[in-house]
């Protein structure tokens, strides 16, 4: 059923008025209150809910809303990153930096994500081929001393990034070992075989401190840029073929139609998956 507009209906000098649509079919109702981008609220109506509510859920309407939402910007470089960290982390040396649910600040996960731009940057690259005289400088204290007097911004905060490498990774080792003599350390990861076999072996062929503190870096950088880089990439290449995207996740939820984790076979046996990676990486 459908009305002319009530307002100024007698007036010779009103606007020109749309007829309202007045709707009780319940099938209709329910399509339209299911289609908000096409039907939606009135932009007075939107207004005035918002000058009397705030700029809530009342006062959006579905098609601005939509459009933020593909307007805004991830950075999956940052959350691929995060996320390699926290993949080497557990099986790398069984700890979990980063839940990936919200930002947790955690000094030693800040640093590993720091060290490569800091350490790589120009003015550091020509001041680490000086390291070569290093060894004739004294001893370690007395260079220690020296480059924390240099006023090189550069330098003084690669001081904290590997002090915080250094102290987090002796803390960590020192859980390990800790568990290790309790008999309570039976993880899987890297950091904990590797520590089962060193105190099983002779006392000439045990690894000291300072080379599995030394292992537990090199395994943690060896691997993120790479992993991270390599993710980030695979989602900008799907993110333009989302026909294939589709058939990737297709794949990957039938194989989880049982609930259960994809052990390493699992994953392997997936050929499009499998494909995908091995395109990304020729790219």
């Amino acid at each position: 059923m459908s009305i002319d507009a009530l307002f100024f209906a007698d007036s010779p000098t009103a606007p020109r008025q749309a007829p309202f649509l007045y709707v009780f079919d319940p099938l209709a109702l329910q399509h339209i209150l299911k289609d908000t981008e096409t039907f939606d609220e009135m932009p007075w109506y939107l207004e005035s809910n918002r000058l009397m509510f705030g700029p809530g859920v009342l006062a959006v309407s579905a098609i601005s809303s939509r459009l933020q939402d593909d307007a805004a910007d991830i950075d999956m470089m940052n959350w691929m990153s995060r996320t390699a960290l926290e993949l080497i982390g557990q099986s790398g040396i069984g700890h979990s930096f980063d839940p990936l649910t919200e930002d947790v600040a955690d000094a030693y996960a800040e640093a590993v994500k720091s060290f490569t731009a800091t350490a790589t940057c120009a003015e550091m690259m020509l001041l680490r081929q000086m390291t070569a005289i290093a060894p004739y400088m004294g001893p370690l204290w007395l260079r220690r001393w020296l480059i924390e007097r240099l006023p090189l911004p550069v330098l003084q905060r690669l001081i904290q990034i590997v002090d915080a490498l250094h102290f987090g990774s002796l803390k960590l080792l020192r859980e390990k070992k800790i568990a290790l003599r309790n008999e309570k350390n039976d993880g899987q990861d890297i950091i904990s075989i590797l520590l089962r076999a060193n105190s099983a072996a002779s006392e000439e062929d045990r690894l000291p401190d300072d080379e599995l503190l030394g292992q537990m870096s090199s395994i943690i950088f060896a691997a993120m840029d790479t992993t991270s880089n390599a993710l980030s990439r695979v989602l900008h290449l799907l993110a333009g073929r989302p026909e294939l995207q589709e058939k990737l996740r297709h794949e990957v939820m039938e194989a989880k139609a049982h609930g259960e984790q994809l052990d390493y076979d699992q994953l392997h046996a997936l050929p499009f998956l499998d494909a995908v990676c091995r395109e990304t990486l020729r790219l």
